[in-house]
C-alpha cells in the first residue's frame, strides 16, 4: 500500500493523520501540512527514508511514538511552540538529521527519542523541560554540545550515554552530575567522591 508514492497533498480540511498512515512509504519525498491539521498518529511516517522535509503543524501538542523514526533523509526538524511532549522513539535512527529546534513549551522528552541520530552535533534543551527518558541521546556519536536547563528534575538511565558530550565530560570528572542527578560514571575510576552541594 502506497509503497511507490512520491508525493502527497492533503486538503485544507484534514485534521488528523492516523497511526501508521504512511509507514513504510520509502519512496515518499514530500507531503504538505495543512493549517487544519492538529493530530499526527503513532508511526505515521515511520521508515519514510526518502522524505527530505516535514513541517509539523502549529496546532500539534504531542509528537507521537516513532512519528518520524527511520526517516534517514531528513536533515532538520522544528518542534512547534504548542508541543509539550516528544514521544518514545520519535526520531530514532534519523541518521541524516543535523539539527533539531526544540520549543519553549516542551516538558518531556521520552525514551529513545533521538537514539542513533548519528549526525546530530548539538542540541539546546529549552528551559522548562523537566524530563529526559531512557537512552534519549544514546548513539548520537557526534553530539558534542548539549545545553541542559536547570528545570530538568528527572533523567532516566542512559539518557546521556554513548555520545561525544558524555565522553568529554567523563574526561573531566569521574562522575557526571546534572542538577543534582548522577547520570554517568567512569568505568576507570578507582574512587569517586561527590562533594556536598553538587
Amino acid at each position: 500500500r502506497f509503497k511507490k508514492i512520491t508525493s502527497v497533498h492533503l486538503g485544507k480540511n484534514i485534521t488528523e493523520i492516523c497511526d501508521h498512515a504512511f509507514s513504510g512509504c520509502s519512496a515518499l519525498i514530500e507531503i504538505n501540512t495543512p493549517e487544519s491539521l492538529n493530530t499526527i498518529g503513532k508511526c505515521a511516517f515511520y521508515g519514510c527514508s526518502s522524505l527530505k522535509e516535514y513541517i509539523f503543524p502549529e496546532k500539534l501538542d504531542i509528537v507521537e511514538f516513532r512519528v518520524l523514526s527511520a526517516c534517514t533523509s531528513i536533515e532538520e526538524v522544528r518542534i512547534p511552540e504548542g508541543v509539550t511532549e516528544i514521544g518514545e522513539n520519535a526520531f530514532e535512527g534519523n541518521t541524516g538529521m543535523k539539527k533539531i529546534e526544540l520549543n519553549s513549551g516542551l516538558k518531556r522528552i521520552k525514551s529513545y527519542a533521538f537514539r542513533y541520530c548519528s549526525a546530530l552535533a548539538e542540541i539546546v534543551i529549552p528551559d522548562g523541560t523537566e524530563h529526559l527518558g531512557y537512552s534519549v541521546f544514546d548513539g548520537c556519536k557526534v553530539l558534542k554540545d548539549i545545553s541542559l536547563p536547570k528545570s530538568i528534575t528527572s533523567i532516566y538511565n542512559g539518557a546521556l550515554k554513548n555520545n561525544a558530550w558524555i565522553t568529554e565530560q567523563l574526561k573531566k570528572h569521574p562522575v557526571v552530575v546534572v542538577n543534582g542527578i548522577v547520570v554517568e560514571g567512569s568505568k576507570d575510576a578507582d574512587e569517586v567522591v561527590i562533594p556536598d552541594g553538587i
